[in-house]
């Protein structure tokens, strides 16, 4: 089974999750619910870097990335 969500929110993921399998809450079900992430590890995770070169770093293909793509690249693309 894959789960792909499309414009979900977290929130909504982790609600999902903690429903469980069947996707229905049982009754007197009283899990707590509590972020997974603080703030700062949401900010280090998820956040865009300020510095020009580490964003350049981590949004820019390396030689061997490029290498790769074009390898697997083929008529159709």
């Amino acid at each position: 089974m894959h789960f792909r969500p499309q414009n979900t929110s977290t929130k909504l993921v982790v609600s999902t999750i903690l429903m469980g399998i069947s996707g229905t809450r049982e009754r007197g079900d009283s899990m707590a619910r509590r972020p997974l992430l603080t703030d700062e590890e949401r900010r280090l995770l998820f956040g865009i870097p300020g510095d020009p070169d580490i964003l350049a770093q981590h949004y820019t293909f390396t030689r061997s990335d490029q290498d790769l793509v074009a390898g697997r690249r083929g008529d159709a693309n």
